[in-house]
């Protein structure tokens, strides 16, 4: 079962995976895919945990200092 993208049916790529989770063009990961995957499954994408602290600071009325 493969998902949906555009309108051919196929998986993302390792790069592709990479770009979602944030990780810089030059990253290198492991040769396996599976393993790559395995690895970006694992990841913490921090550009969202930022977001998520600044938008929550913002909401609890706390000011961030520079």
């Amino acid at each position: 079962h493969l998902p949906i993208i555009g309108s051919k049916k196929r998986t993302i790529s390792v790069k592709e995976a990479a770009r979602l989770q944030s990780f810089p063009e030059y990253f290198q990961f492991k040769e396996k895919p599976h393993a790559a995957f395995k690895q970006l499954g694992n990841a913490v994408n921090v550009k969202v945990i930022e977001t998520s602290f600044i938008e929550f600071i913002k909401y609890m009325g706390w000011k961030l200092e520079d």
